[in-house]
């Protein structure tokens, strides 16, 4: 199986225009024909937007997995309306090619490829800057490191880890998984070590050494 690695899309549709070619401009710009892909975060602020993108990928690929994180996070409803709102629109019957899934501290195996994906908050996030999200931050920043632990300890180990933080700002040994993707970056980066890849592939970076079709890899 082939999977493409991607984040911080920050979909620019803020007026909330839901035409498919517009989408498609995007998919063809940024990302590669593949089997799966994986967002490591930042597809949008507006749920609308958020739903009708992820749709039109999945009449692309065969799975779709993603976490929030960045402008997902940033959102322009309360979140758990946000999350309702575009699970019950992806629940909707498309003609697409699969079932676009949010990773939110859980795994899914496809294909023989187990992924699994938290939000995985950093307790060195600047937390003042999310007063609108709820009074409880620490909380739930703990939690969040958390459920990216319990991902990691899943039997069988998932192949596939998708967070938007890097591990070790959550101070978490990645050292047993395969491939780990994290999107709370500015940068193309693939590190491989003993085998196993540390990846993060913010679309909108230019003249990187990497480029688009380097974070198509066979899973």
């Amino acid at each position: 199986m082939d999977c493409y690695f991607i984040n911080n899309l920050n979909l620019p549709y803020t007026n909330r225009v839901r035409k498919g070619d517009l989408y498609d401009k995007f998919i063809d710009e940024y990302f590669v024909p593949a089997d799966f892909v994986c967002i490591a975060g930042g597809i949008s602020e507006f749920d609308e937007i958020e739903s009708s993108f992820l749709i039109r990928l999945a009449q692309r690929y065969r799975g779709v997995f993603y976490v929030y994180g960045g402008s997902d996070m940033n959102s322009d409803i309360p979140l758990a309306n946000k999350f309702e709102n575009v699970k019950n629109r992806l629940r909707c019957p498309q003609k697409t090619k699969c079932n676009p899934v949010r990773l939110d501290g859980t795994c899914t195996e496809r294909f023989g490829v187990n992924i699994g994906g938290a939000m995985g908050f950093s307790m060195q996030e600047k937390i003042s800057s999310w007063k609108w999200w709820t009074d409880d931050k620490i909380s739930i920043f703990s939690d969040e490191v958390s459920r990216v632990e319990n991902v990691i300890n899943t039997t069988p180990t998932p192949n596939i880890v998708i967070t938007y933080y890097h591990p070790d700002e959550m101070n978490i040994d990645y050292s047993d998984i395969n491939i780990w993707h994290y999107g709370n970056s500015s940068e193309k980066s693939i590190i491989e070590k003993d085998g196993k890849i540390l990846l993060t592939n913010d679309c909108h970076v230019n003249f990187a050494k990497f480029n688009k079709e380097d974070f198509l890899l066979k899973v």
